[in-house]
């Protein structure tokens, strides 16, 4: 199912234009016409905002480019997950408030999973044709570090940061980071429990209430009319992750009863069971293509209890088997 999401096109070209990058040959490289720009606020797909930033990565010819990207973004006052952010109670807070709306202004989303003494992020897309690298993943934590520290009196430092994909000027992530940034499975950075109680000096209790109401009124009732599908993949994902696999700890988690949910994803003309077979799918491909786990401990990390149902389902999917696949990607 193709996302019939849109997204503003304002925050990219109040960023290229902090950047000092020429917005006419960006757009020309999107294959976008710079009629837009008289435009007060045009909304595009997902890949449109792709090819945008791609493009402005190429005309600005800067091998630093994500990072600044990542710096110059979160000073641009948009959209409904900087101002959560802005006006949460701490860092924690924050982080949780910003993965709930962070696909209502960037297709690119944050999966939070609670730690004892901690939390960690992880970044994902919302269009599987335009891959999460390594270099989008640290530029979103940059966003994240700097919006902190212009909220807080004090710097968190990340307990870890991991990357799947050598990125250039790593030294300089780490340097602004504070903490060394290994090669791992996912792109993923962790706080501990001091970080994430640390107090916002922007929280306002009254805007939270206020914000958080309207943003969820807007969530529910969206014009993208796959709004609770995106919500809904997120939390398999998640639940995958923790090796759960029953479908009414997805509806548990979203605040509805198994019965709405369903009803809810039959008007987007999705159903649970094809969902979590997407997933799997996503999953299975990442997990065989980027770390070397044997077939059984994938199948396990689906929640597949029999290695050949795994076999059977991933031959369907992509019409090989895993170690086809995974020659080929070698």
């Amino acid at each position: 199912m193709v996302s019939k999401r849109k997204y503003s096109l304002l925050p990219a070209v109040k960023i290229c234009q902090m950047m000092n990058l020429d917005l006419g040959r960006i757009l020309h490289r999107a294959s976008l016409s710079p009629a837009v720009l008289n435009v007060e606020n045009v909304n595009v797909s997902p890949d449109v905002i792709f090819r945008c930033f791609e493009a402005a990565a190429i005309e600005s010819g800067r091998t630093d480019f994500f990072f600044e990207l990542g710096k110059y973004s979160a000073q641009v006052p948009v959209g409904p997950a900087y101002f959560a952010f802005q006006v949460s109670s701490d860092f924690g807070s924050a982080i949780q408030l910003v993965s709930k709306y962070k696909l209502e202004v960037a297709p690119i989303g944050w999966s939070v999973k609670k730690l004892q003494g901690g939390l960690n992020l992880e970044i994902y897309t919302a269009l599987p044709e335009f891959p999460i690298d390594s270099n989008v993943a640290l530029m979103e934590f940059v966003w994240l570090l700097t919006l902190q520290r212009s909220c807080c009196l004090e710097a968190v430092v990340p307990r870890k940061v991991t990357i799947v994909q050598e990125v250039l000027n790593l030294n300089l992530y780490e340097e602004y980071f504070g903490c060394p940034i290994e090669l791992g499975e996912r792109n993923l950075i962790e706080f501990d429990a001091a970080s994430i109680t640390m107090k916002l000096h922007s929280a306002d209790r009254y805007v939270h209430e206020v914000l958080v109401n309207v943003l969820d009124a807007n969530l529910a009732n969206s014009e993208d009319n796959d709004a609770v599908t995106h919500l809904a993949e997120r939390v398999i994902r998640d639940e995958l992750k923790r090796g759960k696999t029953e479908l009414a700890d997805v509806a548990k988690q979203l605040g509805m009863s198994l019965r709405s949910l369903q009803r809810r994803l039959n008007d987007e003309g999705a159903t649970l069971k094809e969902l979590q077979n997407r997933v799997r799918r996503d999953m299975a491909g990442d997990l065989i293509l980027n770390t070397s786990y044997g077939i059984s401990e994938v199948s396990l990390r689906l929640g597949y209890r029999d290695p050949a149902a795994f076999f059977k389902a991933f031959s369907k999917w992509y019409a090989c088997t895993p170690a086809q696949m995974r020659a080929r990607g070698s």
